[in-house]
């Protein structure tokens, strides 16, 4: 188990095993507890990042892929905006000193640890009830396999710093595809309407910070095709190292203040967020 934000440790690691790939996927990754503990997920996915991508530039690392998320593309939570704080990182260190650097940008990845379909698995098999944040509410989806291949094609898809996103079809209405499992399991909805149903569903409303629908691409963002025609390539403005180590800098003062408004107002502010 390794902390990156503790730097000494994290550069002991590198020295040790002089990495020459590096695969970055250590993150506060689930939108309900970042939202619950800001500050503690803003230095893990933020400032960790800064030290994975400053090791790894410094010991000479060939390739390095930094794994994100459908949640960076037009952000509304803070996981969204660290998670495209390392994009923006990533792609500094890789324009600025003309690295093989590069994020992939994942939906949900089915069969994942705390993905929908182990949770809703699991309801099924203990009887119910299944819950649902809202019946409207739609999402990407993908494969453990799609995720790795991803990962892999993007050390040679991409190397300036760019942000691949597979294309994943249309979003998946959650409730729909609920509804198809338990049929598939020959089991039926518990409702008003049908009180012998096997299992209840629950809409719970959405989460705090949760979208209702997730989208792939930032807005008003070129898009290029990649010689994988399953993979887009996203392009990221270019801002010079020394804006990014000023954010740093200011971002460990912001967060000594302890205050959620200012600290997202802060991070809007490097991601341009309207």
């Amino acid at each position: 188990m390794l902390n990156i934000c503790d730097n000494n440790l994290l550069e002991a690691v590198f020295k040790k095993y002089k990495p020459e790939i590096v695969f970055h996927a250590a993150a506060s990754k689930h939108v309900d507890l970042v939202e619950d503990n800001p500050f503690f997920a803003i230095k893990n996915n933020i400032i960790g990042t800064f030290n994975v991508l400053k090791l790894s530039n410094k010991n000479i690392v060939n390739y390095l892929v930094n794994v994100s998320t459908d949640k960076a593309a037009n952000p509304i939570n803070i996981m969204g905006m660290t998670k495209r704080c390392g994009e923006i990182i990533t792609n500094i260190f890789a324009k600025t000193f003309k690295k093989k650097f590069t994020s992939v940008r994942f939906g949900n990845v089915i069969g994942s640890s705390g993905s929908f379909f182990q949770i809703l698995n699991d309801q099924i098999t203990s009887g119910g009830p299944i819950t649902i944040r809202n019946k409207n509410a739609t999402r990407y989806f993908m494969t453990i396999k799609d995720a790795a291949n991803l990962v892999l094609n993007s050390l040679y898809l991409n190397n300036c710093g760019d942000v691949c996103i597979l294309e994943m079809g249309k979003p998946i209405n959650i409730l729909e595809i609920t509804k198809k499992l338990l049929s598939e399991n020959n089991l039926s909805i518990k409702s008003k309407n049908n009180p012998n149903g096997d299992i209840k569903i629950i809409y719970t409303g959405l989460l705090k910070g949760e979208k209702l629908h997730e989208e792939l691409f930032s807005k008003n963002k070129i898009i290029f095709n990649t010689s994988n025609k399953l993979v887009k390539r996203e392009v990221i403005e270019y801002k010079n190292y020394d804006k990014l180590k000023k954010f740093i800098n200011n971002l460990e003062l912001v967060l000594k203040k302890n205050n959620y408004i200012i600290l997202k107002k802060f991070l809007k502010t490097f991601i341009k967020v309207k």
